[in-house]
């Protein structure tokens, strides 16, 4: 059953750019969403003047040019690193299928001059499902400084869809099925891999050390107890608070877009 939908994610990420918007399909997707909730993101999409819209895997949209029609709240410029951002949630919920029980934080507000366009600013966010950060998530949206009109929007969100949330399996019993010295406290997390998001799942983040000593960190199925992840310390592009890619890595530029002003 996992190989089919996998094969159904893989085939709708290969026809998911379009120059308009579209109305999806509850039937075609891979994940459990209502028609209505479907219809929703379409009516929120008609309401912009969209130039390109493409949508992830799991029916989310993952990347929109807009030309007008979408505005951040006024209190977007109070926003620093770490602040919670439910507002731009909501402003953004339809088009990301959102469910409820996720949130958004801020990982960094760049200023309009730091940006080639000076009159452009650009947010960064990450996602939490039940206050649980999710691995590989990241918003990032371009807006107009004065305006606040929204020109670009990424995204590698995840609905929750009836994802576990209770671990089966301890952190203690996580860091024994790992190799190395356990270099701080294991986290609950969601490992989410943006070339498959059909596999997103509840999984204990276990830093270690090793003998030759380069630090690893492993995502530990939290309740099956398999290991999903080893990813080296060095390649973690977002390491806030010392928890190894929490808060989100950044996909290649060549994967969003060559005209997106993203600073890395």
């Amino acid at each position: 059953m996992a190989i089919v939908l996998l094969a159904v994610g893989q085939a709708w990420a290969q026809d998911n750019a379009l120059l308009a918007p579209r109305l999806l399909e509850s039937q075609d997707l891979p994940i459990a969403v209502r028609q209505e909730a479907l219809q929703r993101q379409y009516d929120a999409l008609k309401a912009m003047r969209v130039e390109s819209v493409e949508y992830s895997g799991l029916g989310s949209v993952r990347r929109i040019v807009v030309g007008k029609g979408l505005v951040l709240p006024a209190r977007i410029d109070d926003l620093r690193a770490g602040d919670s951002a439910d507002d731009v949630l909501q402003l953004l919920k339809d088009l990301l299928l959102a469910n409820g029980s996720e949130t958004l934080r801020v990982t960094r507000h760049d200023e309009a001059g730091y940006l080639p366009n000076r009159s452009l600013r650009s947010l960064r966010l990450s996602q939490e499902i039940r206050g649980i950060p999710v691995v590989n998530s990241f918003l990032g949206i371009n807006y107009d400084d004065k305006t606040r009109e929204v020109s670009e929007l990424v995204a590698n969100f995840v609905p929750d869809r009836g994802l576990d949330y209770e671990p089966k399996i301890s952190a203690a019993g996580a860091e024994q099925l790992v190799t190395g010295t356990v270099v701080e406290r294991s986290r609950l997390t969601y490992y989410f891999n943006p070339k498959d998001p059909i596999s997103t799942r509840l999984a204990w983040a276990v830093r270690v050390q090793q003998a030759e000593g380069m630090q690893w960190s492993y995502y530990v199925n939290a309740i099956t107890g398999l290991i999903i992840a080893r990813v080296p310390e060095s390649q973690s592009l977002t390491n806030s608070g010392g928890n190894p890619r929490v808060g989100g890595s950044i996909p290649p530029l060549a994967t969003i877009s060559s005209k997106t002003t993203f600073r890395l």
